[in-house]
């Protein structure tokens, strides 16, 4: 149970760490809300890859799952992130950019998630 938490700890702390550096590196493009879709396409790619490669064997279980699925990716990713920026878009009267971001990250994601289970041979 304890390594478990550490592999979760670490991996989520990893997995901030680099949300914030890609959020960061694409602000300057078109402001944080497309960092937000960059992170949240990225990491559906990654978690359907992962587990479409991975979940069968014992290290995956053990520690893979752990640290990459919830703690890497758990942090990674912005669903909560996605949503306050959508309110706030349209909060801000950009509503037409509201439903753009909207449609962008979840059917975005929906399809990068199958591409990733597709890359790993699912």
């Amino acid at each position: 149970m304890t390594r478990t938490l550490i592999a979760i700890a670490f991996g989520g702390a990893c997995g901030a760490v680099f949300r914030y550096a890609v959020v960061s590196l694409v602000a300057w493009w078109g402001g944080h809300v497309w960092g937000t879709v960059l992170v949240n396409l990225v990491g559906s790619f990654a978690i359907g890859a992962i587990v479409a490669s991975a979940s069968d064997t014992s290290w995956f279980e053990s520690f893979g799952r752990p640290f990459l699925v919830v703690g890497v990716l758990g942090a990674f990713t912005t669903f909560s992130a996605f949503s306050l920026d959508a309110v706030h878009l349209y909060d801000a009267g950009r509503s037409l950019t509201a439903l753009a971001y909207i449609v962008a990250t979840v059917a975005g994601c929906l399809l990068a998630a199958k591409a990733g289970m597709h890359v790993a041979g699912a």
